[in-house]
């Protein structure tokens, strides 16, 4: 059987609001609305590259996106970003580890971690 992801992001952390920083950056942590598999999140650390702003998730925790902006009217375009990322990231993860070793007219076996 394979595997599949659909992580979707639900919304900010409830518990860390955006919050206005002293050096004139806005710091933004994205909730997923379930905890990512280790792979999963290095895989968006990988895909998510050099960003004009620091985007990354723990893949310790695999729950929170974390990044920064520096105007409030550049929150709507990170987000959309963000939400890009993680569909590539779906799709990336999924054929990480939904390697397909040998097919016959009755039998696919699959590998997964």
């Amino acid at each position: 059987m394979a595997i599949t992801s659909n992580i979707k992001i639900t919304g900010f952390d409830e518990m860390r609001p955006p919050q206005i920083q002293r050096q004139q950056c806005i710091d933004l942590i994205f909730e997923l609305d379930q905890d990512a598999p280790r792979l999963w999140s290095e895989e968006f650390n990988n895909l998510i590259g050099k960003q004009t702003y620091s985007i990354k998730i723990d893949p310790k925790e695999g729950k929170f996106i974390e990044t920064w902006v520096r105007k409030s009217t550049e929150v709507s375009d990170v987000f959309d970003l963000l939400k890009e990322s993680v569909q590539k990231c779906n799709r990336a993860y999924e054929r990480r580890v939904n390697t397909v070793v040998a097919t016959t007219d009755d039998v696919k076996v699959v590998v997964s971690p």
